[in-house]
């Protein structure tokens, strides 16, 4: 990687190298390259930028589904848990974004949707999101 990657390059390439491991054999470079693309997600807290503890981009604390070429903490934390990492103490500020999020009814909700001219929204925005709370509860539990 170099010294600035693209955040969500990172992400991505994290997830499909993740895939790549899961389905076949990995190479210790693989790993290597999969670890370090973790630990810098980790350095972030998963969203933050180092210089503060604000957000990266506003929208990588949005809830949405399907995910895009842009990312949020709830498809991050997916692949923290697929890493069997969500345990970290780092994921913490990011779970408790998804926590302050629950409604009232129990249940999350899409707070945008993008693509709306390609894609089909899961979860109706503002609504109970039964997708959404499906992966978010699944992020939270044993």
């Amino acid at each position: 990687m170099k010294n600035t990657p693209c955040y969500y390059g990172v992400i991505k390439s994290m997830i499909a190298l993740t895939e790549y491991k899961r389905r076949f054999r990995g190479s210790k470079k693989l790993e290597d390259t999969l670890n370090q693309g973790l630990e810098y997600i980790l350095k972030h807290k998963l969203f933050k930028k180092l210089s503060s503890d604000q957000p990266i981009e506003d929208s990588i604390i949005l809830n949405f589904y399907p995910y895009t070429y842009k990312s949020n903490i709830i498809e991050i934390l997916s692949l923290l848990k697929a890493n069997d990492l969500i345990e970290d103490e780092r994921c913490i500020d990011a779970l408790a974004v998804l926590m302050k999020k629950q409604r009232s009814d129990g249940y999350w909700q899409a707070d945008t949707s993008y693509m709306k001219s390609a894609w089909i929204d899961f979860d109706i925005p503002k609504k109970p999101g039964l997708w959404i709370s499906y992966i978010i509860k699944g992020l939270t539990s044993n």
